[in-house]
């Protein structure tokens, strides 16, 4: 199932955030990864800079997952099932 992340309160000028009129907006990634420990630690690390993260752990959820929402990146690992 999709697990969603959590952010860092308050904004952030890094170079994973765009400025939309007067306020500023975090990226959002979809990590599409069917090891556990690998996509736990990429989703800690992305959201310990400020990203919105959602995990599919397979091929299925993450094709739903990136035509059901909007995302500013999709990491997809070319081997998962």
């Amino acid at each position: 199932s999709l697990v969603r992340g959590a952010t860092i309160p308050g904004p952030s000028c890094y170079w994973h955030t765009r400025h939309v009129g007067c306020r500023m907006t975090t990226v959002k990634v979809l990590i599409v990864e069917d090891e556990s420990r690998f996509a736990a630690t990429l989703t800690l690390g992305l959201q310990a800079e400020g990203f919105v993260v959602v995990h599919a752990d397979n091929g299925v959820e993450g094709l739903w997952g990136a035509t059901e929402n909007s995302f500013g990146v999709i990491g997809l690992d070319s081997m998962v099932p």
